[in-house]
Formats: C-alpha cells, structure tokens, sequence
C-alpha cells in the first residue's frame, strides 16, 4: 500500500534535484568554475553551488533512508529486491551502456582533427567500459552503484532496526554517521562500484529515518521547522566559510573533503529534512518528486546536448561556452537543463509504467 505523501519533503527533493542540475552546469566537463581563483561574485556562484549540491545528495540519500526503513514491506527481503531490480538495478545497467556510448561519441565529436577516429572511438569505448565495470560509467552514475548497494543492505538493516529498538538504532546511526564524517575529512573516499561512498553515507540513510520519525511528531509547529530549517542552512554556510578560508592551504585543505558526507553539509541536509517535515506545506509537488530519479540519471546529456547546441550557435569551442559570461550563461544554462530535463523524465517515467499502474501507486521511497 502507498504511503501518504508529505508535501514538504517532496518540495525538498526537487530542490535538491534542482541543485545538482545546477552544480553539473556550472563544472562537469567543462571549465566555467574549474580554474576560477579570484573571490568575486563569479567564484562564490559556483561554489556555493557546489557545497550546496554536495548537501542535497545527503538529501537524498537521507531521504530514501526515512522511507525505505520506515515501510514494514522493506523487511521481505525477496520482495524489496523485486521492487529495487526494476527500479535501481536495471535503469542503472540501462543508463550505464547509454552514457558510455553516449560520452564515447560525445568525445569523438569533440576531438574532429584525430586522423583515426575509428581507433579513436574504440580506445575512447574500452576506457569507458573498463571504467563502467568499475562503477564509475558516467561522472554522477557513482550514485547509482552506491545506491543499488545501499538498497542491498536495506533489509538487513531495517531488521537490525526491529531487534535493537528505535533508541539504540538511534545511537548506531550516529555512530556511523560520525564515522563516514571522519572519512570525509580525513580523505577522498576512492573504491570501485561506490562501496567506499556506500560505508560513508549508510550513517546518513539511517539518521534519515531517526530525524523523520522524530519530527513527525512536532507536525505542525512551524516555528521549530523554520529554525531547524535555518540551523541546517547555517550549517552548511559554516561549512563553505571554513572551506573559503583554508582552500589555499594545501595541508590543512585535505583533510576537509567537500562531499556529501561532509559532518557539516550532511547534518545540515538532515536537519532541512527534519525542518520540511514538520512544516504543513498545502502545495503539491508528488508529481514532481516522483520524477527527480530520472531528473538526475538524464541531465548530464542534456547538459551535454544543451551546450553542444550553444558551441555551434555561437561558433566556439564546447569547452568556452560561458567564459566571457559564466554567471548568465549558467543562470540561463541551469534554468533550461532544469526544465528539459523534467520533460524527459516525464517521458521516461510514462515509459517504465506498466499499464494500468497510475503514478500515484509509487510509495515516497522509490525516489532517488
């Protein structure tokens, strides 16, 4: 049965979507914020988007935890990995080979003055395999991998949940959370198919749960939700000041990680997620939450079509759209990944619906 939807938390994850649209237009595979070194308004632009996307991926990981631990169904191991084969599993397998080929022939056509652009092709596809099979087939597909082995665990976890009790559950979850925020600022976290990433954010996942069931019961009282709301966005800004600060410090600098389970950037997504739930939001956003797993798996193609289109429109090179102008270009950029990307995973959600299945039947936990 489905559960009942929170407007809050579905306003939440769009944001979130909207957020890591926005830090992949402003950087992956191109150099608008790469190389930016003076303080002004372009470099706080960029990287307030980056530390901010790096926060909403806590977000979702945060999220999926609240609802996958929370469903009783989660416990039927047999039917849970049913539901995650056709819901991770194979959009990640299909999504996998279309970036390799996609990004194979994206580099060909990028690179027209190779004399041999069939070695060229087959080079480029081999890599690009090698690295599929690894768990890295596209820049942000790491999720994915991380998320078919979070969801592995899922079960066993929300077993461990019903054998421990709710209170030292709790206890575990910080734990862990705190564990995976030493690794974050201790080092880069570097293994293959995302399992480093996985033992990182499963303290997230289930302080996702924690922080829910614990907000759900001051529903109502805005006054909390704001301010929560508020000590995580601040947070997350004392996260960004300490990193301004100590960026130039090569020795200091590697040992504060800017990933999603940075202790400041994760526990102010998860103190949003507590402040989203307890606010009474009356707008819906259902339909648009149930479509940011598709928003995130498609945007960097459409990113790549998107400013593709613009190099041959303004006769420049990929790699120089937005120099001249980086904060308009991606302001403009942002806005109509965004919403081409939306459209698409409409399509694609219409697609992977079986007949006869409305789209209200999905429980809250499917989404990415």
């Amino acid at each position: 049965m489905a559960q009942k939807r929170e407007n809050g938390l579905d306003l939440l994850r769009v944001i979130a979507a909207i957020l890591v649209c926005a830090v992949h237009v402003c950087n992956v595979g191109r150099e608008q914020a790469v190389n930016l070194q003076d303080p002004n308004f372009t470099f706080h632009f960029f990287y307030v988007i980056f530390h901010l996307a790096q926060a909403a991926v806590s977000c979702f990981v945060a999220l999926s935890g609240a609802f996958i631990l929370k469903a009783s169904s989660t416990k039927d191991y047999l039917s849970f990995y049913r539901r995650t084969w056709k819901k991770v599993v194979i959009p990640t397998i299909v999504f996998s080979v279309f970036y390799i080929l996609f990004e194979t022939i994206q580099n060909c056509m990028l690179s027209p003055e190779q004399s041999n652009l069939a070695g060229t092709f087959l080079m480029t596809l081999t890599g690009k395999i090698v690295m599929g099979i690894m768990g890295f087939p596209a820049v942000h597909m790491w999720y994915m991998f991380m998320l078919m082995v979070l969801y592995l665990l899922a079960p066993f976890v929300a077993l461990a949940k019903e054998h421990m009790g709710e209170r030292n559950f709790a206890k575990a979850a910080f734990i862990l959370w705190f564990l995976g925020a030493v690794d974050a600022v201790s080092h880069q976290t570097r293994i293959s198919w995302s399992l480093g990433y996985t033992a990182d954010l499963l303290g997230i996942f289930m302080l996702g749960y924690v922080l829910h069931e614990w907000a759900s019961k001051k529903k109502g009282e805005t006054a909390v939700g704001f301010g929560l709301i508020a000590g995580g966005c601040c947070l997350i800004a004392v996260e960004y000041l300490i990193w301004f600060v100590i960026r130039n410090n090569e020795a200091v600098a590697q040992f504060f990680q800017q990933r999603p389970h940075n202790p400041f950037l994760s526990m102010g997504a998860l103190l949003c997620i507590a402040g989203f739930t307890i606010l009474e939001i009356r707008g819906n956003f259902g339909t648009l939450s149930l479509l940011t797993l598709w928003v995130y798996i498609v945007h960097p193609a459409v990113i790549a079509i998107v400013c593709g289109i613009e190099s041959v429109l303004l006769h420049i090179p990929f790699q120089e759209v937005g120099i001249e102008k980086p904060v308009l270009v991606g302001s403009i950029n942002i806005v109509l990944v965004v919403i081409l990307s939306f459209i698409i995973a409409w399509f694609v959600e219409k697609v992977m619906q079986r007949p006869g299945k409305p789209s209200g039947g999905k429980t809250k936990g499917g989404n990415v």
